[in-house]
C-alpha cells in the first residue's frame, strides 16, 4: 500500500509541475517583439522588413567600374582606353595616366613616414577619409579605405604638380560614386 501511496504522489507532483509550467504559459505579455540585428547590434521589430538598400561588400566592389563622364571630365581620361591589371584597371587621355587598384594591407595609418611621399592631405567624402599626396616628386596618388581594403588612384601628368588639385577633385567624385 505503501508503494501505491509513493507512486501516486510523484504522479501527482509531476502533474501539479506541468499544470503550472502550462498556466505560465498560457498567460499573455504586452509589448513588441524584436528580434536581434547582430550586424547592427540592436533589437529590429519582428514586423519590420528588412532594407532592400544593398551595399557595396568588398567581394563585389570593382575598382575598374566607374562612371564614363567622370572618368572623361574629372579624371581627363579616355574611357576606351581601359586596360586590366592586376587588383584593377589603368586609363589614359592626352596628357595623363591614371590607375584605380584594390589592395588588401596597405597601412594607410603610416603613409607619412613612408619614403617618398610628400605634401599629404586628407579630406572626407561622407564617412570615408581620403588621403592624397604627392610621391617622388612625379607622381599623385589618393588612398581610401573600402571595407578594409585600401582603393589606391594613382594619377601621372605630363605637366605634374605636387598640390595634386586634378586628383583631388577626381578622387572626391569617384569616392562619392561608391
Amino acid at each position: 500500500m505503501r508503494y501505491v501511496q509513493v507512486v501516486v504522489r510523484k504522479k501527482l507532483a509531476v502533474a501539479a509541475c506541468c499544470l503550472l509550467v502550462l498556466s505560465g504559459c498560457a498567460r499573455s505579455v504586452e509589448g513588441k517583439a524584436v528580434v536581434e540585428d547582430p550586424w547592427h547590434g540592436q533589437g529590429q521589430s519582428s514586423s519590420a522588413t528588412p532594407s532592400t538598400t544593398e551595399a557595396v561588400t568588398p567581394a563585389e566592389f570593382d575598382p575598374c567600374d566607374f562612371d564614363e563622364i567622370t572618368l572623361t571630365v574629372a579624371v581627363g581620361v579616355d574611357p576606351e582606353t581601359v586596360v586590366p591589371m592586376s587588383g584593377g584597371c589603368v586609363w589614359t587621355g592626352e596628357d595623363v595616366a591614371f590607375t584605380a587598384t584594390i589592395k588588401a594591407g596597405l597601412p594607410l595609418d603610416s603613409i607619412e613616414g613612408t619614403s617618398g611621399v610628400t605634401d599629404l592631405t586628407y579630406f572626407d567624402v561622407g564617412t570615408r577619409r581620403v588621403q592624397i599626396f604627392a610621391y617622388k616628386g612625379d607622381s599623385c596618388v589618393a588612398v581610401v579605405d573600402i571595407d578594409g581594403r585600401a582603393l589606391q588612384f594613382v594619377m601621372m601628368e605630363k605637366d605634374f604638380n605636387s598640390f595634386c588639385i586634378r586628383l583631388s577633385v577626381a578622387a572626391r567624385m569617384l569616392v562619392e560614386d561608391i
